[in-house]
């Protein structure tokens, strides 16, 4: 697809079997407001050339579906997935030009994922997560392009998976997390 995928307000679908060969995007892909129990039949999808945009699809429980994709032009926006029980899926992504967000998924315990990945274009947004308790996704992640927010997390712990940031071109917020013991994991912030 040479433009922009949109999956958007389809009250009854629950599957997308026909874009299981689907390898690249060229623009946005945005699915929203479906049904969707799983996005298994993207695990072909390599490349999106501009945004991800997944929310508010009520009885998507997991990412499994995004576990091919690589390179990302422009932003990961992942929230308002209320059945979300984790990130998992999003293991092989590279790169990400633009920001990074995981908000509001009430049933994500831990942001795990994101390995491969050693830099964030954009801003790194983590907030209004309410059972977030570990968030280890970033361990090679070295510079932020924009500003990192730790946000109304309310039992957020720890975040060791940020220990590799050593740059972030904007400011560091981190309001209204509850439990939080310590922000060792962002002692390596030089600059």
């Amino acid at each position: 697809i040479g433009g922009n995928f949109w999956i958007v307000r389809n009250a009854v679908l629950e599957e997308m079997e026909a874009f299981t060969a689907l390898e690249k995007v060229g623009g946005l892909l945005y699915i929203t407001e479906n049904i969707l129990p799983h996005i298994d039949s993207l695990a072909q999808l390599r490349e999106v050339g501009s945004h991800v945009y997944m929310s508010w699809s009520p009885g998507l429980d997991n990412l499994d579906g995004f576990s091919g994709l690589e390179e990302i032009g422009g932003d990961l926006w992942i929230n308002n997935l209320d059945d979300l029980t984790s990130v998992q899926g999003l293991e092989n992504v590279e790169r990400v030009d633009g920001f990074v967000r995981f908000s509001k998924l009430p049933k994500v315990p831990q942001i795990a994922c994101l390995e491969k990945l050693t830099s964030i274009g954009g801003e790194l947004r983590i907030d209004n997560n309410p059972t977030l308790t570990h968030f280890d996704g970033l361990a090679n992640v070295t510079s932020v392009g924009g500003h990192i927010y730790l946000e109304f997390n309310d039992v957020l712990e720890d975040v060791p998976g940020m220990a590799g940031i050593v740059s972030a071109t904007g400011g560091v917020f981190i309001e209204g997390n509850a439990a939080l013991k310590n922000i060792d994991g962002l002692g390596n912030l030089e600059s």
